[in-house]
């Protein structure tokens, strides 16, 4: 067991750079401070404890939901609100990524309350995108392109830029507003950086070649579209 000295110092750099990491790739050096640690000294911390929800959210997801919900009351009672709307947001990712309307539907409120009091800020343009996820699986498609316009005015990461674009994909493809949809991917795809978010990346070139085989193209040019999205996904 490391000493009180190293706890202190592994706890440090956990909450500094410790969500960057999970985000990057490198999740298991992440996962690996955690594991260092006692479980009072983790669950003591909220910025542990949502690190814990947003490691868990690709296996466990009702603990990951657990994790952040407790992460966000935390940091609510703190009245610490870029805290809360960054793992509000993080909640709100794991649950569209789940279905879990019900989740959303129990923090939605609790999103428009810090979105509005909220500085203009890149955090603030996350909520609006967790928002716009609630209204997509609401079936409320109107409302969520709304939301999604507004969120679009922010410069986000490339995972909340791709989720824009999955979005706004879900909504528009499927009644066959093709040129639309098209146009949207294209201009997100545009941003060097979306390349370093993979999964976003993978799934808007097969939103592209479902376009391309609707239109009736030359079956080699959804092919390409599936063989770069699949080369993503390998990598």
């Amino acid at each position: 067991m490391p000493d009180s000295e190293s706890l202190d110092s592994i706890v440090r750099i956990l909450c500094t750079v410790g969500h960057e990491w999970a985000a990057s790739g490198l999740r298991a050096i992440a996962e690996f401070g955690l594991g260092a640690l006692p479980e009072d000294v983790r669950s003591a911390n909220p910025s542990l404890v949502a690190l814990k929800g947003v490691l868990l959210s690709g296996s466990d997801p009702e603990s990951a939901i657990a994790h952040l919900e407790s992460a966000c009351q935390a940091y609510r009672d703190a009245e610490n609100l870029p805290a809360e709307s960054m793992y509000l947001h993080e909640l709100a990712v794991v649950a569209i990524n789940e279905n879990r309307f019900d989740v959303l539907r129990k923090i939605r409120k609790r999103m428009f309350a810090v979105a509005r009091s909220g500085r203009d800020t890149p955090v603030r343009g996350m909520l609006l995108l967790g928002l716009a996820g609630s209204f997509l699986l609401a079936r409320r498609y109107a409302t969520s392109l709304r939301f999604l316009g507004a969120a679009s005015a922010y410069d986000h990461q490339p995972r909340e830029m791709g989720g824009i674009g999955i979005v706004q994909s879900t909504i528009l493809f499927y009644p066959g507003k093709w040129d639309e949809t098209n146009r949207r991917i294209e201009a997100i795809l545009a941003r060097p950086e979306q390349r370093k978010h993979g999964g976003s990346y993978s799934a808007l070139r097969i939103y592209q070649a479902m376009i391309e085989s609707q239109r009736g193209s030359d079956p080699e040019t959804p092919r390409e579209r599936l063989e770069e999205a699949c080369e993503f996904i390998r990598s």
